[in-house]
C-alpha cells in the first residue's frame, strides 16, 4: 500500500493534516473526499510518498555521496540534508516506484523463524530487529523495516502488516498482524 500525505483547512480556519494509507490515488482520494464531507475541511495539498534519490557533499570536501530517502516532496529531502549539514547537489525523484516482492522462501522462513521465537517468549521488537539484521532478501527487509517502523510509531500490528499484502500475501500479512 502507498502513503498519502494531505493538507487542508477546517471551516474554522485551522489547519488539518494527515497519512492516509490506500491502494492507489484514486482510492485514496475517494478516501479523502469522504473525510472532507465528514470534517468539513477543504483540501488544499496531497503528496504521495515516493523514493527520492540524491547527491550530497560536505562543505569544503569534493567527493559526491550518493543515497536514497522515502519523503512525500523533494523539499523535505533538501531541508533534511542540509539540517544534517550536508551542501545539496541534487534531488530527484525516482520515475518508477517499483517495489519488489520477496520470494516465497524468505517469507516462509520469516515466518517460521518469527513463530520459533515467539514461542522463546522474546519480544515482537526484538524477534523483528534480529530478522532485519538476519534477512538477505532485501525486499523482505525493506518490509520489515517499514513494519518495524510503524509499530514504534503506535500503529496496529494487523494495520502494519496488511499495508504489504502485495508482498507477503493476504493470509501470511493477516496472520503476522495478528500475532
Amino acid at each position: 500500500m502507498a502513503e498519502f500525505r494531505f493538507a487542508g483547512t477546517s471551516t474554522a480556519g485551522k489547519p488539518v493534516r494527515g497519512v492516509l494509507n490506500a491502494a492507489n490515488p484514486k482510492e485514496a482520494k475517494t478516501r479523502l473526499a469522504e473525510m472532507e464531507k465528514e470534517h468539513r475541511f477543504k483540501l488544499d495539498k496531497f503528496e504521495k510518498r515516493g523514493n527520492y534519490r540524491y547527491k550530497v557533499r560536505k562543505p569544503g570536501d569534493k567527493t559526491v555521496i550518493q543515497g536514497a530517502q522515502k519523503a512525500y516532496a523533494k523539499e523535505d529531502v533538501t531541508q533534511a540534508l542540509q539540517k544534517l549539514g550536508y551542501e545539496v547537489v541534487s534531488v530527484n525523484r525516482d520515475v518508477l516506484d517499483f517495489k519488489p516482492k520477496p520470494n516465497r522462501e524468505a517469507v516462509i522462513t520469516f515466518v517460521r523463524i518469527a513463530a520459533d521465537l515467539m514461542r522463546e517468549q522474546l519480544p515482537y521488537a526484538d524477534i523483528l530487529q534480529f530478522l532485519i539484521a538476519d534477512t538477505s532478501n532485501k525486499a523482505m527487509r525493506e518490509i520489515l523495516v517499514e513494519v518495524n517502523g510503524d509499530l514504534k510509531k503506535g500503529m496496529d500490528g494487523k494495520e502494519a502488516f496488511m499495508k504489504h499484502v502485495a508482498g507477503l500475501g493476504k493470509f501470511t500479512a493477516f496472520m503476522l498482524g495478528v500475532a
